[in-house]
């Protein structure tokens, strides 16, 4: 990768880790947060397939978006969509 194309995978880190910590903050502020939480997060990240996709094509739009911002071409415009058990939960 060239430094632009570095830069804009940092540019899309730092946004995902900001928009994170700021959710964070309000559910500690709101005292929302309980122990179980981060096991419903994790078993969310990878269950529930549908809305994982719909995600993933949101994200691709998003960082479609940056790399054009940053004159960055990526070559996934004509990528095809992914299956959806690109979406499903590992194998054991």
């Amino acid at each position: 990768m060239n430094p632009k194309e570095h830069f804009l995978m940092l540019q899309l880190l730092f946004k995902q880790r900001q928009a994170i910590r700021i959710l964070l903050n309000m559910l500690k502020s709101r005292g929302v947060l309980t122990e179980d939480d981060e096991k419903a997060f994790s078993f969310a990240q990878t269950h529930h397939v549908q809305s994982n996709a719909a995600l993933f094509d949101e994200a691709k739009g998003m960082y479609l978006d940056l790399a054009r911002s940053l004159e960055v071409v990526t070559g996934l415009e004509n990528m095809p969509k992914p299956p959806l058990d690109c979406f499903e939960p590992p194998k054991s």
